[in-house]
């Protein structure tokens, strides 16, 4: 046999023992990761508005049948157990007006029939809302006779359980 045969048969011997040898040892390993988040159930309160405007009552008038509105919504993830409301004092800073002189209500209603907001939390009916639901909230004020003329504000508080 003539010597260039013998030396490119060994050299193709030789370059598939490479390739055999690096496909040998030439591999892939894998591993996994469990990852893991907890979303807690929460309930936020939403509202339409964070003001109302009763306008000029005089003193020893009411709202009467005219009623402010405000739409509170569970925007969470989850039901609300309850809502409750209530409220503080009406002030000017000189001058106080009873927290009870404002009513409301989940229905429409005339002042004197609503319910006297308190400054302790009262359950909602119907606020057990699920998420993404709402109700309405309906307002009214009176304004008891003697009361100073000024500009007074009140602080009323919506919260939602879950």
């Amino acid at each position: 046999m003539e010597a260039w045969k013998i030396v490119a048969i060994f050299a193709v011997l030789a370059v598939t023992s490479l390739l055999a040898i690096g496909a040998v040892h030439a591999y892939t390993d894998s591993s996994d990761i469990t990852a893991s988040v907890t979303v807690p159930a929460i309930c936020t309160v939403s509202l339409n508005t964070t003001t109302i405007d009763f306008g000029s009552v005089a003193p020893g008038a009411d709202t009467g049948g005219v009623n402010q509105a405000v739409n509170v919504t569970n925007g969470g993830n989850t039901q609300a157990t309850s809502t409750t409301i209530k409220g503080n004092d009406w002030s000017d800073g000189t001058h106080t007006m009873p927290v009870g002189q404002t009513e409301w209500s989940t229905s429409t209603f005339t002042y004197g029939s609503g319910t006297a907001l308190t400054a302790s939390d009262a359950t909602i009916t119907g606020g057990n809302l699920n998420a993404g639901s709402s109700l309405i909230l309906y307002f009214g004020v009176g304004v008891p006779s003697g009361q100073a003329a000024a500009t007074y504000s009140q602080t009323i508080t919506v919260t939602m359980n879950c």
